[in-house]
């Protein structure tokens, strides 16, 4: 599938995205996340798509002195996460390498819905089976493009009819716990 024209106007660097580039740019990142923690490990990768001038984000995870590390092209943010953070799935080499060309999900994502404009891309981890890219748009609503190339947006928040009744066992409550 061919990229749209919108495609033209997104960032270089993602552009050309696919697992192998994204794997030579994380060896480079995670040599210098591991000066500050030897056991960072990957867990997102990201993009923002609304600045022509950006470039990809690596965030590690090190779980024991419970930071987060962020390393961007000329620094790394250092966040403390607590003494119970939550847990993330690493984003092991052979499912980051595993991810589809970014020009053919992207294809996928507007082929599937033209109006959806993302601002950030990042490929999200799994527990299980593979990788794939989350697209967000300016609104928080996000779209995901798996490895199957199938695009699969967010629900739609359910229609509420106006002259909906509540249902019959909420008449059986006393009449202090309905609310009213």
């Amino acid at each position: 599938a061919k990229p749209p024209k919108s495609f033209e106007s997104l960032p270089e660097d993602s552009r050309g995205a696919d697992g192998k580039s994204l794997l030579a740019l994380k060896a480079d990142a995670q040599a210098r996340a591991r000066v500050l923690a030897p056991d960072a490990r990957l867990v997102k990768v990201a993009i923002n798509l609304d600045d022509p001038r950006s470039h990809w984000i690596f965030i590690f995870r090190s779980d024991k002195s419970h930071r987060e590390l962020t390393v961007w092209t000329k620094r790394i943010s250092v966040r403390n996460l607590g003494p119970r953070p939550t847990k993330a799935p690493t984003l092991r080499e052979s499912r980051l390498a595993a991810i589809p060309p970014l020009d053919r999900a992207y294809a996928a994502l507007k082929k599937a819905n033209p109006r959806f404009r993302p601002v950030r891309v990042e490929v999200d981890p799994a527990w299980t089976g593979s990788a794939s890219y989350r697209f967000l748009d300016a609104l928080g609503r996000t779209a995901f493009v798996g490895a199957d190339g199938k695009p699969v947006f967010d629900a739609p928040p359910l229609p509420l009819a106006a002259d909906a009744k509540p249902p019959k066992s909420f008449e059986s409550l006393p009449e202090d716990s309905r609310g009213a």
